[in-house]
């Protein structure tokens, strides 16, 4: 009984710290205007923090929750590694699997420099594919609605043109194109599965969530956030009729999930450091997180306070996200905001700040 005083303490203060995160995450809001900001911090078994504020629609004033889907732009990487990885552990495909391999039909139609690209080259943008991230590179694949078969002639395509210049040692080269076509060799080796059955098979189900293809209010799921656009007025509603990516983008940068799971996918990371994860072992998460100079698998990384960490950053134009993982302190963090822009870079950057200091990272 002489303990229960400083439990009540104790309680007290988590309580008052939750809280006080509660309200900076108000006033970080109010303060870049964002329409709504959703945000989790994990460890290995638990949610140390989480919140949402704003809304989930600035036409309909309805509200943002941490259940609110978000889109989770360039993030979807993350989750296209982690289904390569899958398939590597389950022997269906090598992450030196290369593409004349995974294609002999294309052998004499690809460039030559394209034939012995690996998986992990892909991956890892060191593929030698354009970046595609411009507008008037993808739009006129919008149009494409057949996913799979869209994302097979996309790569067919793609591989007869000129390969970028070789990078110096080290260097990357950012391709949402090398995703898509990474995502074609994992449905040639997926039992005939399209990519969005593979990743409800190889990453929902060992994360026990949701991720879906396409804007959030496009999906059946309750509770979805729409994107904004940030314009010289404001922010304003995305129509997600006319503003598309379309499903050959979507393992580059197409998918939608609520914080919730997506501090699920960092917090897999840290149970695999700590030896709490059977889907993923230490050695697996090194190699996704770590595993090539400064971008490995969907992760960047370098070091912070002398310790490695790793992240990535997610927008298409009207949601921003932000994941960051800090294996040796045991904690992750997940930002999202239903709106793109500075003000939305400027609120997570604010916010992350906020968090670390106050998880001591």
């Amino acid at each position: 009984m002489r303990y229960f005083p400083l439990l009540l303490l104790v309680l007290f203060s988590a309580a008052s710290t939750a809280q006080s995160l509660l309200d900076d995450l108000y006033r970080i809001r109010q303060k870049h205007q964002v329409p709504g900001i959703s945000f989790a911090v994990v460890g290995p078994q638990t949610l140390l923090q989480s919140g949402a504020d704003g809304y989930a629609s600035l036409t309909d004033s309805s509200p943002l929750g941490l259940y609110s889907s978000m889109h989770l732009g360039s993030n979807s990487k993350a989750l296209t590694s982690l289904v390569a990885q899958q398939m590597v552990q389950k022997g269906k495909i090598n992450w030196n699997t290369t593409l004349e391999e995974i294609f002999p039909e294309w052998r004499k139609s690809m460039q030559k420099a394209y034939r012995k690209v690996t998986l992990a080259d892909l991956l890892s943008h060191r593929g030698r594919l354009p970046a595609f991230m411009q507008g008037a590179e993808v739009g006129l694949w919008y149009g494409c609605t057949e996913g799979m078969a869209c994302r097979y002639e996309f790569s067919r395509q793609l591989l007869q043109q000129e390969p970028l210049p070789k990078p110096r040692k080290n260097q990357f080269q950012y391709s949402n194109a090398g995703y898509v076509v990474a995502a074609t060799m994992l449905e040639r080796r997926g039992d005939s599965l399209s990519y969005e059955n593979l990743l409800a098979l190889y990453a929902n189900q060992i994360l026990g969530a949701n991720f879906q293809a396409g804007w959030p209010r496009s999906s059946d799921r309750n509770q979805a956030a729409a994107g904004h656009f940030f314009t010289d007025s404001g922010y304003r509603m995305a129509d997600e009729r006319s503003y598309q990516l379309g499903p050959v983008y979507v393992p580059a940068g197409n998918l939608h999930g609520n914080v919730v799971e997506q501090a699920a996918v960092l917090q897999l990371f840290l149970q695999a450091y700590v030896h709490q994860a059977n889907e993923l072992s230490k050695q697996e998460a090194e190699h996704l997180l770590f595993g090539r100079p400064n971008y490995a698998f969907g992760w960047a990384h370098g070091l912070k306070n002398q310790q490695a960490y790793a992240w990535h950053d997610g927008s298409a134009g009207t949601f921003y996200t932000r994941w960051l993982i800090f294996p040796s302190q045991q904690k992750a963090i997940a930002i999202s905001v239903n709106g793109a822009g500075e003000p939305a870079k400027k609120a997570i950057e604010e916010l992350q700040k906020l968090l670390e200091n106050n998880f001591g990272l």
